[in-house]
């Protein structure tokens, strides 16, 4: 509750995209097995997820890294066409 902006949103749709075929293993394996695979990507991509913060913050637009990448899971679940995890 204190730094809700630093927390993925690790809901159904985020889970099915950073799981892929693998949903096995406890619940507490798959838990953080999610949060290592949402931070591989947040690292992988911390880069132009900084510089799309800082274009969207002249846009008057505040979000953190991690609202962006659960922004971009979600866009890119939407298209058919990339569907594909990564």
């Amino acid at each position: 509750p204190k730094r809700p902006a630093l927390i993925p949103m690790l809901d159904s749709f985020v889970q099915a995209y950073l799981q892929g075929d693998d949903p096995g293993g406890s619940f507490s394996e798959r838990a953080t097995a999610l949060v290592r695979s949402y931070k591989v990507d947040l690292d992988r991509n911390r880069a132009a997820l900084r510089e799309t913060r800082r274009e969207l913050a002249a846009r008057g637009h505040d979000l953190t890294e991690v609202r962006i990448l659960d922004i971009l899971i979600w866009w890119i679940g939407a298209q058919p066409e990339l569907g594909a995890r990564r």
